[in-house]
């Protein structure tokens, strides 16, 4: 929570009574918004050796940090440290200028905005109860007529998702073509479409192995496993791409609705110059009065981590790797299972109020000059509650989502097939 108070007053009296010169005070009053974390840095340790000046030989430990990759995943995820916090403040600035006159009167000089300003210029309430029944009617109509559509909340993972549900059905194809014997046709289903496409023969297979029918598992295992220069880059792939997924989605997906309603009034003050009636001056000011809601609706329970995916390229094989390789896709396929439940929605509504009081230099065809002055009153308050008498939108889950779908049939046909079995 932080709070403070400013004042400044470098006013000084004026001749013909009042003060002329610049008021400032400031005053507010909130809590302090949590500061994002980077993810630490790896490291490792190595050694240098060394001579000192004595002929004696030293080892020096020496850490070294491991930058980050240049990707999105390891960027902290703007919903994670976006949260709301009560504020107030209240702010006020005068200026009073001289102002001489052009015809004789009482005093040769005055304060401007003190004799011929504004006299009420200060921040005011200007909403009654059918205001706020307005701006209540306001967010209803909003949310009402949308949907809660995390399909939105995709966007670029959507080439992510593409990219695990194509891979999950090419891996499923290319081993049922390997549990088949038809290591040939395996290798197309790999490697077509890829930069590793190789030429008419693969060079790293040989002929024997790709006509070679069932066999025992031991052969099985062996033209399998030289197939690695294709299936072993595609895991890679989708690790990378799941990891993606899950940084992203793992923090709830919020949507904002913001709506608001503005009031303003005017008023001018007449005031007297010289000794004739006709000799005025004119002061004028303005009130506004802006109250605004967002609504931050976001899905509600416990987003489940992605646990237990493994490195492909430090798993010790088993003999005959096919069912591992299915495996692999397990916490993939549990971890969107359980994404695309959350189905439920919960609200944060914050409501801003914000007041403001203006008086503008008065105006006078008697002044022999036009003076600066100005008056102004601002105050703000924000506060924060979870809970307002409006209907919370559709939710259309990702369970719904095409590309979603797409994505977690592929790994669940890849999973059901080839997990567990030799």
């Amino acid at each position: 929570m932080t709070s403070a108070t400013v004042t400044y007053d470098a006013r000084t009296p004026a001749t013909g009574g009042g003060w002329w010169g610049t008021f400032y005070s400031r005053a507010h009053n909130g809590g302090d918004r949590l500061q994002s974390k980077k993810p630490a840095h790896n490291t490792y340790t190595t050694y240098r050796e060394y001579t000192d000046y004595a002929g004696v030989r030293h080892r020096k430990d020496i850490v070294i940090r491991i930058p980050h990759p240049a990707s999105t995943q390891n960027r902290v995820v703007r919903r994670t440290y976006e949260e709301e916090h009560p504020y107030s403040l209240n702010y006020m600035r005068t200026f009073e200028d001289r102002v001489s006159y052009t015809v004789p009167s009482n005093f040769p000089q005055w304060s401007d905005m003190t004799h011929h300003g504004l006299i009420d210029w200060t921040a005011a309430n200007l909403f009654n109860s059918n205001d706020e029944i307005r701006l209540i009617n306001k967010l209803q109509d909003l949310t009402s007529g949308s949907d809660f559509n995390l399909g939105v909340a995709l966007g670029e993972l959507g080439d992510t998702l593409g990219l695990i549900g194509d891979t999950a059905g090419r891996l499923g194809l290319a081993l049922g073509s390997a549990r088949n014997g038809q290591f040939g046709k395996a290798a197309d289903y790999l490697l077509t479409g890829t930069a590793r496409k190789p030429r008419a023969r693969h060079p790293n297979f040989s002929q024997k192995h790709w006509s070679e029918g069932k066999g025992s598992a031991e052969a099985l295992a062996s033209n399998w496993l030289e197939l690695q220069y294709g299936w072993l880059p595609l895991l890679k792939d989708v690790e990378a791409g799941a990891q993606m997924l899950a940084h992203h989605l793992n923090v709830p997906v919020r949507q904002s609705y913001r709506v608001g309603i503005r009031k303003e009034i005017t008023a001018t003050r007449v005031s007297q110059v010289g000794f004739l009636s006709s000799q005025k001056a004119f002061g004028s000011g303005t009130k506004s009065h802006r109250r605004s809601i967002i609504a931050r609706l976001e899905e509600a329970g416990n987003i489940p981590q992605l646990l237990g995916l493994t490195n492909p390229e430090l798993v010790l094989w088993e003999l005959v790797p096919y069912s591992f390789v299915a495996d692999w896709f397990i916490p993939i396929g549990q971890w969107m299972s359980a994404r695309a439940l959350v189905n439920r929605l919960k609200g944060t509504f914050i409501t801003s109020d914000k007041r403001m009081g203006i008086g503008y230099s008065p105006t006078s065809q008697y002044f022999a000059f036009q003076p600066r002055g100005n008056r102004v009153q601002v105050t703000f308050n924000r506060s924060v509650s979870t809970t307002l008498d409006v209907p919370m939108p559709r939710m259309k889950p990702l369970g719904k989502v095409a590309s979603w779908q797409h994505c977690a049939s592929a790994v669940g046909l890849l999973i059901t097939k080839f997990a567990g079995k030799s």
